[in-house]
């Protein structure tokens, strides 16, 4: 399939509105559906089970042991957002080397970090 400049201009706007406008769950959810459209029934969705929560890992493809786990902040690029991403990502990480080794080859970080823009 072949697009359009001017089809391809409307996706990334689209995609870019969708990007800013998800946060939290909603942009978790948004990484996950994209991820089982690249992959399909390779890529495993993880929900958190209560207290033990989901151990480094919102979703992996399972064929190559490719992990990720998923940060959407509401304001992103806010003051402490960033020291506080490389925190979880190290924590996260570390959470999932130990609870899911058996699976993960690679680990990835999906966030967004960005400016809500205001008009």
């Amino acid at each position: 399939m072949h697009l359009s400049s001017e089809q391809t201009y409307r996706w990334r706007i689209a995609l870019e509105l969708k990007m800013r406008k998800s946060h939290g769950d909603a942009f978790q959810d948004f990484v996950c559906t994209t991820m089982e459209e690249v992959f399909g029934s390779d890529f495993v969705r993880v929900r958190a089970f209560g207290q033990l929560g989901d151990k480094g890992c919102d979703g992996y493809v399972r064929s190559v042991g490719r992990v990720f786990q998923c940060y959407g902040a509401l304001d992103g690029a806010k003051e402490g957002r960033v020291a506080y991403l490389v925190t979880k990502m190290g924590d996260d990480f570390d959470k999932a080397m130990k609870n899911i080794p058996e699976i993960m080859k690679e680990w990835h970080m999906v966030h967004k970090l960005h400016r809500r823009t205001t008009r």
